[in-house]
């Protein structure tokens, strides 16, 4: 019995909710059931989708991730290629992807996620995003097979991307096997993922597809995993053996990876193909270890194992615990991002940690470090550089980092002087600013030749990088 406030909270996947008014119940009550209804959150971000020529891009998924936390919006583009969606407080990342049911049908979006940043209070606050997307004008064909000429039973992807991450993905006829994909002209490098654990990709040449016209790939035949690499995971100095360890092997060249866990004793096995792989221990930043060495390197024909395949982990027996501060010295509480630790005079020994709520926690080893926040794209703070911290064996070592306020801008433009100080566009760059540790950059805007850096208020120092030759 007595007096209490019911309320209900979203789940952690919807960012478009807020949690309901909190209703006053008092115990023992007739009144049962009660209503709790969600609200919509006073932030809207909305813009357009168009293709490069101007044309509007209808049911375009436009995706919105929340940088500091679980959360995730989705929604579809109108005719016009507009949309709009409610966002809650923070920091979130935003893009846009085919479906099915875009027209145009064929495009890929080239650029980077595009950040926006709501301020945690009940103030109604607009932002807007827009999208530029490429229309494709070219294609690839191909078929996959497996070792005995079938077409596989099981589901296998087949993505194209070139070097910035632009591409596009079809899954292959489960009758035939055979794939198509239609994308702008230019350089891919092929990808191919098997949803049978037991075989992977060979390695394959980079590809360009030609303008308004398509490429065979041939006949692709999946690989096996007959060849073993076994090994066992100790900590350095004890011999302790190390569990619950995650385990990588990669080809040099080749996309994707194979991983497995370290058991009892220590003891990993990792099926692979046939070829040359790198093989290291990757523990996660939560784990009481770091691997500070380097990847080893084995050849295996089909069927082999090659044994004793042994690294040793430097335990750690500190913790580094930081809080981000303002120039006050008052906590920031609405910063997310990543912090690294890097040990004085030995950069192969460090670990990092998310910054959450502006806190992190990271596990070292007894010794020096070098500290440092890094903050994404579209925070409202910048980092100011790193702080120098010692921490002995079974120690805490409590830290604060500062982070600027953005509350300024600069704007410009990459001019021709020959062309009476005009802007230039069609030229790619980078336009970057530095000013008491703190650092932005930015990439030009190749239509109009401009730019735009969001800075904390002060001197700024400026430079510029052009990625064309022209």
């Amino acid at each position: 019995a007595g007096s209490y406030y019911l309320t209900a909270l979203p789940p952690r996947t919807q960012g478009s909710l807020l949690s309901p008014v909190p209703v006053s119940v008092t115990l023992p009550t007739a009144s049962n059931p009660y209503t709790l209804t969600f609200r919509t959150p006073p932030k809207v971000v909305s813009g357009t989708v168009l293709a490069q020529n101007g044309t509007p891009i209808e049911n375009a998924a436009v995706a919105a991730h929340r940088v500091d936390r679980d959360g995730e919006v989705r929604t579809l583009t109108a005719a016009d290629g507009s949309y709009s969606m409610h966002l809650t407080a923070g920091l979130w990342a935003l893009t846009v992807h085919h479906t099915d049911a875009s027209n145009p049908p064929h495009w890929v979006y080239a650029g980077s996620p595009q950040f926006v940043h709501f301020r945690d209070n009940a103030l109604p606050q607009s932002e807007q995003v827009d999208f530029e997307v490429l229309l494709a004008d070219s294609g690839a064909f191909g078929v996959i097979h497996l070792p005995d000429g079938s077409a596989p039973t099981f589901t296998v992807t087949v993505a194209l991307h070139n070097n910035e991450g632009v591409g596009r993905a079809a899954q292959v006829d489960p009758a035939t096997g055979a794939f198509s994909l239609t994308l702008p002209s230019g350089g891919y490098k092929v990808a191919i993922h098997a949803a049978d654990p037991n075989y992977l990709s060979p390695a394959l040449d980079p590809v360009r597809l030609p303008p308004n016209g398509t490429l065979d790939l041939g006949t692709i035949t999946l690989l096996p995993r007959d060849a073993l690499i076994t090994g066992t995971l100790t900590v350095s100095g004890t011999g302790a053996a190390v569990e619950g360890v995650p385990v990588v092997a990669w080809r040099p060249g080749v996309p994707g990876s194979v991983h497995t866990l370290s058991g009892p004793g220590g003891i990993y096995a990792l099926a692979v193909t046939s070829g040359t792989w790198q093989v290291r221990p990757a523990p996660l930043a939560s784990q009481p270890y770091l691997f500070t060495g380097d990847a080893l390197e084995v050849t295996l024909a089909s069927g082999e194992t090659h044994p004793n395949a042994d690294f040793s982990l430097t335990g750690t027996d500190a913790v580094i615990s930081g809080v981000l501060v303002d120039e006050n010295g008052d906590p920031v509480t609405d910063a997310e991002g990543w912090a690294a630790a890097v040990m004085a005079g030995h950069p192969a020994t460090h670990n990092g940690a998310p910054i959450q709520e502006g806190a992190f926690s990271i596990n070292v080893p007894a010794g020096d470090y070098h500290v440092a926040a890094y903050l994404p794209a579209g925070s409202p703070y910048l980092s100011t550089g790193e702080r120098l911290v010692s921490v002995a064996s079974g120690e805490t070592a409590a830290i604060t980092l500062t982070v600027r306020t953005k509350d300024a801008a600069i704007g410009g433009a990459l001019v021709d002087p020959r062309n009476s100080g005009q802007p230039v566009s069609g030229v790619p760059g980078v336009v970057a600013a530095w000013s008491q540790n703190a650092w932005a950059a930015t990439a030009v805007n190749t239509d109009n030749g401009t730019f735009g850096l969001q800075v904390a208020a002060g001197l700024w120092h400026l430079n510029y990088r052009i990625a064309s030759p022209q």
